[in-house]
């Protein structure tokens, strides 16, 4: 099964050469043969836990009068919005979404965080010569205002937002779309999330699935959706392209190829 060799993985203190060292040689050669990274938005470039928690907190006692664990709440983060409240009551969910974003506008640029070192990865992923691309299930005008306070929008040669397509992530519809607006292929492509959702449409994809664990979801809940890759910190993942990048030295490739921080 693809992504059951990954092996244990290596502490956050861990450098991208150890994580790199420790891949099946297919793993290792097709990280070799990227030209194209995609990138999930919450959980994996910025940090809206509490943004979100805090949404519904708010949102479920008032409209459905009930309360529940932080773990339940977050548990279907990466699938559409809507989606998620037809979970917790399919005749509401419409309310529930209104007033969720009511709470999330309100206090979105006051709760979000920019995960520390995200920006820095980005931007060496670009110049190392990869095409960058955002695949999110949020809303564009929301993931737009957050990508703003940070500057991250030039960092992305596409990005893919829930309005996009009409199928969302688990299934692989986004990050299709992704690969066709940036020309990009599967076998050459790697996408990079936090929870299952993430990995279980990367490998729908056929592109590389890359675990980001810094992100809220339980580290089993991740690993069970089988990546290719696994990753502790934002800071192994630039590390990681340099120890790639390095082992084809001789070989033709992004590494060949400068890009700066400009988004078409």
């Amino acid at each position: 099964m693809r992504g059951a060799s990954v092996g244990a993985p290596r502490p956050e203190t861990a450098s991208g050469a150890d994580v790199l060292a420790d891949l099946p040689e297919k793993t290792r050669r097709r990280l070799e043969a990227l030209d194209t990274v995609l990138f999930d938005f919450d959980g994996t470039v910025v940090n809206t836990v509490e943004l979100i928690t805090a949404s519904f907190r708010y949102t479920l006692p008032k409209v459905l009068g009930i309360t529940l664990p932080d773990e339940v709440l977050i548990q279907n983060v990466g699938m559409p919005l809507l989606q998620q409240m037809q979970i917790f009551d399919p005749e509401k969910a419409d309310e529930l979404v209104r007033v969720y974003r009511e709470h999330n506008r309100r206090y979105h640029d006051s709760l979000i965080e920019e995960f520390p070192g995200a920006r820095e990865a980005l931007l060496e992923v670009r110049q190392a010569g990869y095409k960058t691309g955002l695949v999110t299930s949020k809303s564009r005008e929301l993931t737009l205002r957050g990508m703003r306070l940070f500057d991250l929008e030039p960092l992305f040669d596409v990005c893919i937002f829930c309005e996009d397509t009409t199928k969302h992530k688990p299934n692989p519809e986004p990050v299709l779309e992704a690969l066709r607006r940036i020309e990009g292929e599967p076998r050459r492509s790697a996408f990079i999330g936090d929870s299952p959702h993430d990995i279980t449409a990367g490998r729908a994809a056929g592109v590389l699935a890359i675990a980001a664990l810094w992100g809220p979801f339980p580290r089993q809940r991740v690993l069970a959706a089988g990546p290719d890759v696994v990753l502790q910190s934002v800071g192994q993942l630039p590390e990681l392209m340099r120890s790639t990048t390095a082992g084809r030295a001789n070989a033709s490739g992004p590494a060949s190829r400068q890009r700066g921080p400009s988004r078409s």
